[in-house]
């Protein structure tokens, strides 16, 4: 959704106009898990997103990383580990 440097740049500064507390969380997986992911939501016919397996590739190859975003208020989550959920709540509540 905000693959974009210029969507993610207004987005924190639509934030940081309003004062609020923002924190990107980039999510990343493996490429081929990811395929299997948009296929098994494709199959299952219960997901209002229009994402599939086709758009894979060029919503990878468009991507920009979030190099603009404050370190500080990024994250990193690898869906791969199977903990990955543990793992994210833990990070933000870290950043309590």
């Amino acid at each position: 959704t905000y693959g974009s440097t210029e969507r993610r740049t207004a987005l924190y500064a639509w934030a940081q106009a309003r004062e609020l507390d923002v924190c990107l969380v980039e999510v990343r997986c493996d490429p081929s898990r990811a395929q299997a992911r948009l296929a098994e939501r494709r199959a299952r016919s219960d997901d209002a997103s229009d994402a599939g397996p086709q758009h894979q590739a060029a919503s990878a190859q468009s991507y920009d990383p979030p190099r603009e975003w404050p370190k500080a208020l990024r994250l990193v989550v690898d869906t791969d580990a199977p903990d990955w959920r543990a793992v994210l709540q833990a990070k933000l509540q870290g950043r309590s």
